[in-house]
């Protein structure tokens, strides 16, 4: 609780306090209560970003005052009733607390911009602070929220844009670790403040919580952190990617959304969907059923939930995908549907509709309990000499004749490891309950069954097994990132043991074990490159063969291009290349690119943007690390004269998507600019500075 009383205030001070009445202890425990109200607990939803919210308010109007001296307090108090109320509690007094925090101003003479907040703003700063559990520094904190703010406003700001930008920046400092890295945060605030035509991307940031989002928001992408929940989105957005964390309730929906991507969570229900949806990706998570669907949506995907029926399938639909659910039956589905999916359910036949889809249609409905009878008079139907209908693909021995009972993984281990094979097991017997232990089994046995079991990837997995057995931590992200990879074809198998290879790799570097090989480190930031830059292909590739599985897809570029790249994989083969729709000339085109974007772009990605290597310097040179990214914040005010100058020589003074992109790419060169340096230095400290060339792509490989 607050304990400073203002009788602690000098008389003979410099500063006074504004319009503090007679009863000024009455005032000081008048805005504590207000504040606490404000934050609330912090398991309140949203908890964290008000109190961002507060600091910034705390800052933001002692600069004003200080700024404007007393007379016009007006504006102040508008402005900042905006900022509160935008992320207020319900049944909070938001009046109240903006007269009370406007009331406890230090006076100053107008114009004189004073650095040193009141004690009692300082106090409320740590209270809030309190509620956090963490341990930034209230006054430090405030000066600092005091000094980014401008002196003069710019004329196309408003006091809210302040305030929002004082309350990014509040957010990035106050949150714990386990809510996103400082650095991770900074890196989000960043692209806040750099969006550009309404699309932001917080893709793999590690966020265990969204600051509030800015306004004009068209696509948003926070796939891949740490989140529990996401806030109600406003009125505009039209895409939003959330897969891969850990939200269990999605609140309504913007109506202008049409591409909704939610995969890989917790979720159990879904709320209303908006009218004008067209894209719906709900699979990985816990659904028991789904809303009643719009009439504008083109493609469902739900696989991997717990469903035992669907709603009616709108006449829009062209894709389904609701394999590994518990459907019992199909809604009818319409002539316009060319892919569906309904593998590993409980469906006992298909509804008669299925073969009004058109010819070019694909239709798996393999792991379902069919009758005999239904499958012989399907596989009747479709040889028919005028059989017009979809490509249906099943097997007519029985489902669970397909579906391998799961074996415990101390046997699957010790198939893989010839004459080790029992040392192994043995190793891993302690690991056999731990959480997803029995996919992991299934994944192990799968990869026996495909075309890369050979003498020497026998050999690789064997060696892999070993380290995961020793490492703790990467075994857990192993069992996973498996979850799923066992579910349908070989290939996906496949590709997911290749993306288990680069997990490792990225790991061990990360972890110290190539410290004493800097060489090979570069070699594995090349091998990340090539990879993800085949990735990227691939995707553009996927988007235009609508009929053909994307696993396929990638993983033909990975495996036909895996010797002319020198990828660091093993999976040297494929079962259906021949259907994945990648033509040698495809192949010839991504192997140039690869090898034109290298030498321009492996700096910038291996320096900047490759984690495990920034890793490797703020362990092993962590003085070093911790100046560069001071001289990073140092580099602010440059980074602001260079936008404007760039600006003011392409004549885009006041162009907003202009002054986004070109604030990008300063800032992709001045992060370039500093760690260069740092990895120069530090390979020169070790007498490896030679390595930088191949860093830069200056000598031949």
């Amino acid at each position: 609780m607050l304990t400073t009383s203002l009788s602690s205030f000098s008389p003979a001070a410099p500063a006074q306090l504004l319009s503090v009445p007679t009863s000024s202890s009455h005032h000081v425990e008048e805005a504590e209560r207000l504040t606490f109200e404000y934050v609330g607990h912090g398991d309140d939803s949203g908890h964290e970003w008000r109190c961002a919210v507060l600091l910034a308010a705390l800052a933001w109007v002692h600069h004003q005052s200080s700024r404007m001296g007393s007379d016009d307090m007006a504006p102040v108090r508008r402005d900042l009733k905006r900022h509160l109320a935008r992320s207020c509690r319900e049944g909070v007094d938001v009046e109240a607390l903006v007269d009370t925090l406007a009331s406890l101003c230090v006076a100053t003479p107008q114009g004189h911009v004073s650095c040193d907040p009141s004690p009692v703003h300082v106090q409320l700063a740590r209270d809030v602070l309190t509620t956090l559990e963490t341990r930034v520094d209230a006054q430090a904190l405030l000066n600092e929220l005091i000094g980014s703010l401008p002196g003069e406003r710019d004329e196309h700001d408003s006091g809210v844009d302040e305030l929002y930008r004082s309350a990014l920046c509040a957010w990035v400092a106050i949150g714990p670790l386990e809510w996103g890295g400082k650095e991770e945060r900074a890196t989000a605030r960043d692209r806040i403040f750099n969006m550009a035509d309404g699309k932001l991307n917080l893709h793999g940031l590690g966020l265990g919580h969204l600051p509030e989002l800015p306004v004009g928001l068209a696509s948003l992408d926070i796939s891949y952190n740490d989140l529990t929940e996401v806030p109600v989105f406003s009125e505009g957005l039209a895409t939003l990617d959330a897969t891969g964390n850990k939200v269990t309730e999605l609140r309504a929906l913007p109506a202008s959304l049409t591409t909704l991507n939610v995969s890989d969570n917790l979720l159990n229900k879904l709320p209303t969907l908006p009218a004008g949806l067209a894209v719906l990706d709900v699979s990985g998570n816990e659904l028991v059923e789904l809303p009643s669907l719009p009439a504008s949506l083109t493609i469902l995907d739900a696989h991997a939930n717990e469903l035992t029926e669907l709603p009616a399938l709108p006449a829009s639909l062209k894709r389904l995908h609701v394999g590994n659910n518990r459907l019992t039956r199909l809604p009818a589905v319409h002539e316009g549907l060319i892919w569906l999916c309904v593998q590993r359910n409980q469906l006992p036949r298909l509804p008669t509709s299925v073969l009004s889809m058109s010819h070019d249609g694909q239709v798996f409905i393999e792991g379902n309990p069919f009758l005999s009878a239904h499958l012989q008079r399907l596989d009747a139907t479709m040889s028919a000499p005028r059989y017009s209908g979809p490509q249906i693909h099943f097997s007519m021995a029985p489902a669970d004749m397909g579906i391998a009972a799961v074996r415990p993984l101390v046997e699957a281990i010790r198939d893989w490891c010839g004459n080790d094979g029992q040392v192994q097991a043995d190793q891993w017997h302690a690991h056999s309950e731990e959480a997803h232990a029995a996919e992991f089994s299934r994944f192990l046995d799968r990869l026996r069954e495909s075309v890369n079991y050979n003498p020497d990837f026998k050999v690789a997995i064997a060696s892999w097994l070993s380290k995961l057995a020793r490492d703790g931590e990467l075994r857990q992200l192993v069992f996973q990132v498996v979850q799923g990879a066992s579910e349908s074809c070989e290939d996906r198998v496949a590709l997911a043991y290749n993306n288990l290879t680069k997990l490792s790799h990225a790991h061990a570097v990360a972890r110290g074990e190539y410290d004493a090989r800097l060489e090979e480190i570069i070699d594995r930031g090349h091998g990340a490159f090539r990879l993800d830059a085949l990735e990227k292909i691939a995707r553009r590739k996927a988007q235009v063969l609508p009929l053909v599985d994307e696993i396929e897809v990638y993983l033909a570029y990975q495996v036909q291009l895996r010797d002319r790249l020198k990828l660091p994989t093993d999976i040297a083969n494929m079962r259906f290349f021949h259907v994945a729709g990648v033509t040698p000339q495809d192949l010839r085109g991504a192997e140039q690119e690869v090898r034109a974007r290298e030498p321009l772009e492996f700096p910038q990605y291996f320096l900047v943007e490759w984690a495990p290597w920034r890793q490797v310097l703020a362990r092993l040179d962590s003085e070093g690390t911790e100046r560069a990214r001071q001289k990073l914040h140092d580099m602010l005010p440059v980074y602001d004269q260079e936008v404007a100058a760039q600006l003011a020589s392409l004549d885009l003074r006041d162009d907003p998507d202009g002054r986004a992109q070109v604030g990008v790419g300063v800032m992709k060169a001045q992060q370039l600019d500093v760690y260069k340096a740092l990895t120069r230095e530090f390979l020169r400290k070790r007498n490896e500075e030679a390595l930088m060339d191949r860093i830069m792509g200056t000598v031949n490989r």
